[in-house]
């Protein structure tokens, strides 16, 4: 089962093999035709969800708030989705993760601010209610992003113009909710904006998606372990008037003995498309058909 958050507060059920399956250059097709999403409506998280009886679901907002609801709460959606989270005037729903009482919560901030907090300090919400405030902000500051963590952990910021870094969790004092939080990345004018954030651990790959549709794979062990109060190196190279839109942290399965043979015949089927595309190395770009449907 596969859960949709949008902007405007709602979730919306989808079973997995109802979704498309395609290759990566395909544009797939529109999430429209899936779920009966309202006009203007963006989808901002997607969970994969297999037992609804354990667990909550922690939801945060552009504005800094965030709160805690029981995952049994979103076992019936109807097709045209229902409430998740109470929005103020002006605010959006921005990030959506699976969690548990004893872990911790990090919310970053594009201004490279960063507070962890505990998970219990949050009271059990209903799910049609409101949020409580999970990080304070400046005028010019809201929240990129909401991850929970767990000993051993790293986190990945990365900035608007491809600047990165990874930094031991150990670095992140916990604290109360509420609060400013520490720095988490040295924002200058060459690094500009923190544009998301991602938990990740040695040996996964990292997907970086720009705003123009420039796809870049790269190893997440390539890129630097540094200080809290570090600006990062640069991860991905972004054009004039392109920025970071997005990341994603993975782990690549085992094909098994067999695993060259068959890569070599999937870039041999590639090639013999007359539009294909041979699979990307590491640390090289390829353009996603972003044409409009």
């Amino acid at each position: 089962n596969l859960l949709f958050f949008t902007d405007r507060g709602k979730v919306y059920h989808l079973r997995g093999f109802d979704g498309p399956d395609a290759k990566k250059e395909a544009k797939g097709k529109p999430i429209i035709n899936l779920i009966e999403l309202d006009g203007g409506e963006t989808v901002t998280a997607i969970l994969p969800v297999k037992d609804y009886d354990r667990d909550f679901i922690l939801l945060a907002t552009r504005k800094g708030e965030i709160k805690k609801t029981l995952l049994k709460e979103f076992e019936e959606v109807r097709r045209n989705g229902k409430i998740a989270m109470n929005l103020e005037d002006g605010d959006q729903l921005i990030g959506a993760r699976i969690a548990q009482n004893d872990s911790h919560v990090l919310l970053v901030s594009n201004k490279g601010q960063a507070i962890r907090f505990k998970i219990d300090d949050l009271r059990q919400a209903s799910r049609t209610s409101g949020g409580v405030r999970g990080m304070r902000l400046p005028p010019d500051g809201f929240v990129v992003g909401v991850e929970t963590i767990e000993d051993g952990d790293q986190m990945l910021a990365i900035t608007e113009m491809g600047f990165g870094k990874r930094t031991r969790l150990s670095e992140y004092p916990l604290q109360g909710r509420g609060g400013q939080g520490v720095k988490t990345l040295n924002i200058t004018d060459k690094t500009a904006d923190v544009a998301a954030c991602h938990i990740v651990q040695p040996g996964q790959k990292l997907m970086l998606v720009s705003r123009d549709g420039i796809v870049i794979l790269t190893n997440v062990d390539s890129i630097s372990v540094l200080g809290r109060n570090t600006q990062g190196v640069t991860v991905m190279r972004v054009s004039p008037g392109d920025q970071v839109a997005s990341i994603a942290a993975f782990t690549m399965q085992d094909e098994g003995p067999n695993r060259a043979e068959r890569r070599e015949a999937e870039l041999d089927a590639n090639r013999a498309q007359p539009n294909g595309h041979a699979d990307i190395p590491l640390n090289e770009t390829m353009p996603l058909d972003l044409e409009a449907v």
